[in-house]
């Protein structure tokens, strides 16, 4: 007997959403397709409003007909600007993710905790309330690093990481003490790595395994559409990423790529791509 899995999509403005998805297969089995809108790279800088407008341009296409039992908005700047429009807009599940900040106050030591993120993240209001009404006992200190996004898409492409300046870009965070750093941007996962390298005596959280739980938990309230089989898809926008991506694509079961045009008087690529890809 076959089981019908729950058909989830996953979104960001580019490869950094695919730390969440990873984390949400690690949980649960789910037919899990994912769109990197590399052509508005970063989601950090753009306006509530033309990320709302964005978001339902794209999405429109994808979610006709029932193609997907949820979306998860892998993108902290996306979720706090657009989540609630987009759920009025489509009606069915979405899920944001926030930046790790009760988790961090939970963990820490000294009372010193440090928030990493692109300048929306850091700038914005909800990081702020968050940390008082989590964190009011800890100083957060707070780093936007926007060059991290663009470090991060280096080094899943196959780029080197480049050490020295990333220690140069993040040591005002390291210099004020901190024992708990919180990776606000869904790219920066992609640098743990390199970031304990930097700074071993500092523990790095993001809010991936936290999304993955949250998405579990709405999708036991309902059971999956029964739909044709179809292959996940790994869309994009933009130009088409290097082949030194696909192995980490395969890993997460994306094995097809779909390129979609950016959406013009409501017509896009989607529209036809995704009847023969995730929709079945």
């Amino acid at each position: 007997m076959t089981t019908t899995l729950h058909r989830v999509l996953v979104l960001d403005s580019g490869l950094g959403g695919l730390s969440v998805l990873r984390d949400i297969i690690r949980l649960q089995p789910l037919h899990c397709s994912y769109l990197a809108d590399n052509h508005f790279l970063p989601y950090g800088n753009k306006t509530a409003q033309q990320l709302q407008q964005r978001l339902q341009d794209l999405l429109h296409p994808l979610l006709q007909n029932g193609a997907f039992d949820a979306v998860v908005i892998a993108c902290n700047t996306a979720s706090t600007v657009a989540l609630a429009h987009l759920r009025t807009a489509f009606g069915i599940p979405f899920v944001g993710v926030v930046p790790a900040i009760k988790t961090a106050a939970e963990r820490t030591t000294n009372g010193r905790i440090g928030l990493l993120a692109t300048a929306a993240t850091v700038n914005g209001t909800y990081a702020q309330q968050l940390a008082d009404s989590f964190a009011s006992h800890c100083q957060l200190f707070k780093l936007a690093a926007p060059q991290l996004v663009q470090m991060a898409e280096g080094k899943l492409q196959g780029e080197a990481v480049d050490i020295s300046e990333l220690h140069q870009l993040v040591a005002p965070l390291l210099e004020s003490g901190i024992d708990t750093g919180i990776l606000g941007c869904t790219h920066f996962p992609w640098l743990r790595e390199e970031l304990q390298r930097i700074a071993p005596q500092v523990q790095w959280l993001d809010s991936g395994a936290a999304v993955a739980r949250r998405l579990q938990s709405l999708l036991a309230e309902t059971s999956p559409a029964t739909r044709t089989t179809a292959t996940p898809c790994f869309y994009h926008t933009g130009p088409a990423y290097q082949s030194t991506l696909t192995p980490l694509l395969q890993a997460l079961n994306l094995r097809q790529s779909v390129s979609l045009e950016s959406p013009v008087n409501g017509v896009t690529r989607a529209d036809t791509a995704v009847k023969g890809c995730a929709a079945g």
